[in-house]
């Protein structure tokens, strides 16, 4: 298990094999679970979903989840479609 520096704060980041969800943050005990057995594109799009909810919640962001899930595809597109390799931070879920 490794972990990711996410405002100053290591996150465990775990794959989780039935998990129940695509994705979870223990906000807590700093700690990021993402399903196992998903697609490696939508594990990335998991955890940077779970990066942005780190960052609303240390932020005291008063956003709805649904804007959480607008902000993760529209942000997993842009750099995708622009030629930002993801695949570092899945490095962390082997």
């Amino acid at each position: 298990m490794k972990t990711l520096n996410i405002m100053g704060k290591q996150y465990k980041v775990r794959l989780v094999e039935r998990l129940g969800c695509f994705g979870c943050v223990n906000l807590m005990d700093h700690e990021i679970c993402i399903e196992k057995k998903m697609p490696k594109d939508e594990q990335m799009s998991t955890l940077l979903h779970e990066i942005i909810e780190v960052i609303k919640y240390n932020n005291e962001m008063p956003i709805e989840h649904s804007a959480v899930m607008m902000l993760e595809a529209a942000i997993y597109q842009a750099l995708t479609a622009n030629g930002v390799n993801l695949a570092p931070l899945l490095r962390c879920l082997k």
